[in-house]
């Protein structure tokens, strides 16, 4: 190859999160009242765990009953229907929220 020629390589974009074979439950979702964000974590987005886990973190020292289940509820909730879209065969984004 000479030098300053360029291939064509494709690589995938490492942004997304593909469906695992077999599929993880939806139902995973629970383990975020443990540790808010861990369904997340679990399902390949992992910076959006964290985020999740930081925030609960830090709202729990600042509002600590409020700020911990605000967190914890939405957690839940984009747990559950990423569980869900990641088993129906869909593939997301890291940072994807409530997907249909």
């Amino acid at each position: 190859m000479k030098p300053g020629t360029t291939t064509n390589v494709q690589t995938a974009p490492t942004d997304l999160v593909y469906p695992k074979n077999p599929p993880l439950s939806p139902h995973i979702c629970w383990i975020n009242l443990i540790v808010a964000g861990l369904a997340q974590l679990i399902h390949g987005q992992v910076v959006k765990g964290i985020a999740l886990f930081a925030a609960c973190w830090t709202l729990g020292w600042i509002i600590p009953v409020v700020g911990n289940l605000s967190i914890v509820v939405v957690s839940l909730i984009d747990g559950y229907m990423v569980g869900k879209a990641l088993k129906m065969g869909k593939t997301l984004t890291k940072w994807q929220w409530f997907p249909s």
